[in-house]
């Protein structure tokens, strides 16, 4: 097995087995093996690593929101209730890269909880990525959808666990959105899931849903007919004022996502600049620089 110093001075080609472990621990420098997703290892390697700071990882720093509310209260559907509502506050972060909401039973709150500026921008996150791909003509999710899987999974991530298709059409499809767009590669990944699975509600003639959980059983037992109408329950509730401000939450990322499209390649070196803003000094005028560190109002 390499030692550190192998390691630090590895490239893919060397190494190919350590190099996402160089990367991960901050010791790779160089990666110059083009692979069939280019560096994919490297680049999702970075977005756990990155995403776990910032939920936002992706889109370019001079769009991103910077009034995110902080706390929203979430319902999820019921057969058991006169208003088909259940509350369930959830929590989000779960030990470890889990990026989900896991149940709390304390009645005395109907948010998303401790913690929950960073799920909710990841809502925030995966409504953008699917209008975006909606406005560019790229197979996504509408609001709704969102919504329903947002309540039905209880988590941030609509209940995508991180994986890919793998087929050469698939394969083939990641590769171009790749080349063309600025994205992570997480996100890359999810858009070719959202792709395959709709591709295969299409030739079997069922519901996205239905397609999204696959139809054998899953780990809770239910079958994909059985997620499918559970899901329309809470795409109901999704629907129902209660939980407009979650519904507004992710209508606002699909219109950004919209407006703003995948950021491109091309301008991946702009896309990266810390965003600037015009500040005010004490005797009148504006100072245009980014905003770093301790910086504030003189």
């Amino acid at each position: 097995m390499p030692g550190i110093d192998d390691l630090v001075n590895s490239t893919v080609t060397n190494f190919p087995a350590a190099a996402p472990i160089a990367n991960a621990l901050g010791f790779q420098k160089t990666v110059d093996v083009p692979q069939e997703l280019p560096s994919y290892d490297m680049r999702s390697a970075e977005d756990v690593m990155t995403r776990n700071r910032n939920p936002l990882f992706g889109i370019p720093a001079s769009t991103q929101p910077t009034d995110l509310p902080t706390s929203i209260p979430a319902y999820r559907g019921s057969t058991a209730t006169k208003d088909g509502l259940e509350t369930i506050p959830l929590q989000p972060f779960t030990k470890g890269n889990t990026w989900g909401w896991t149940p709390n039973n304390d009645p005395e709150t109907s948010t998303f909880s401790t913690n929950a500026p960073k799920a909710i921008q990841n809502v925030y996150k995966y409504a953008r990525l699917n209008g975006a791909a909606d406005s560019l003509g790229y197979p996504a999710l509408p609001p709704d959808h969102i919504g329903a899987f947002v309540l039905k999974e209880g988590r941030s991530d609509l209940g995508y666990n991180g994986g890919f298709d793998g087929s050469t059409k698939d394969n083939k499809y990641r590769k171009e959105l790749a080349s063309k767009y600025n994205l992570p590669q997480l996100d890359v990944n999810f858009l070719g899931v959202v792709k395959a699975k709709q591709e295969l509600a299409d030739r079997k003639g069922i519901p996205f849903a239905e397609a999204w959980n696959g139809t054998g059983k899953n780990a809770f037992g239910q079958t994909g007919a059985e997620y499918a109408k559970d899901w329309e329950i809470h795409r109901q509730a999704a629907l129902h004022p209660k939980n407009q401000q979650l519904m507004d939450l992710i209508q606002r990322g699909y219109e950004d996502g919209r407006k703003h499209g995948f950021p491109l390649q091309d301008n991946s070196y702009e896309d990266a600049k810390p965003h600037k803003k015009a500040v005010p000094y004490k005797k009148g005028g504006m100072i245009d620089k980014p905003l770093q560190g301790n910086t504030k109002i003189i």
